[in-house]
């Protein structure tokens, strides 16, 4: 699992990311996460560090992917249109509406589109009481996403889909990409991200110190 990226080169109006040879130490999670799944675990964390609630399923899909990467979690992530995308997150968030952990409601928006918005019921919030007490390694690593996220692009979902999709290829790379090689590599995967686009999303990546720029 990769864990920091030592900063961006320009060579030649070229940016090119590098890795470090650094990696997280994988989060070991508590007899308490056990019993209750670590995808829970950080869907409950996640929106209980939000205040309660968050709105949009790819900002919660965004979130739980930075939160993997910051813990070692795997929850399966894979390309999708909007980045990456975990099944097993969406399946676990649904899994909650059943439980009675979440509440879905959904608002039609001006191009006609439902977005969905996720809250926590008092169920929930009891047992994010309890992760916060059992588990303040996980809900700090996790609040900590959100709470950058939240500073730094206001939870723009475009953007937090850039930085998603910049760092899965940067990590499917392995060592060092550039601009144009997460331009070329992504079309590959179906997204066609501008520089503009890249530069966004690197900026987050930095402000979750997951990159880092410089020039060589």
């Amino acid at each position: 699992m990769i864990a920091n990226v030592e900063h961006v080169c320009l060579v030649t109006n070229v940016y090119t990311i590098l890795i470090t040879p650094e990696f997280p130490t994988r989060y070991r999670p508590t007899a308490w996460t056990v019993i209750f799944l670590n995808e829970s675990a950080v869907i409950i964390s996640m929106i209980d560090a939000a205040g309660g609630s968050v709105e949009g399923r790819t900002t919660l899909q965004k979130w739980c992917y930075f939160a993997s990467v910051k813990t070692g979690l795997n929850f399966g992530y894979k390309p999708h249109f909007y980045g990456p995308y975990s099944e097993t997150v969406s399946r676990t968030a649904n899994d909650l509406i059943t439980s009675d952990f979440l509440v879905e409601r959904g608002r039609m928006t001006y191009h006609d589109r439902v977005m969905y918005s996720y809250a926590l019921t008092k169920d929930g919030k009891s047992i994010a009481g309890d992760l916060k007490a059992e588990d303040q390694k996980l809900y700090n690593s996790v609040k900590e996403v959100v709470d950058i996220c939240t500073e730094t692009v206001g939870n723009n979902i475009s953007i937090l889909s850039w930085a998603a999709k910049v760092y899965f290829l940067l990590q499917s790379k392995g060592k060092e990409i550039t601009y144009g090689e997460i331009k070329r590599i992504g079309t590959n995967l179906g997204w066609k991200l501008s520089e503009n686009e890249i530069e966004s999303g690197v900026k987050l990546l930095v402000a979750l110190n997951l990159a880092k720029k410089g020039n060589q």
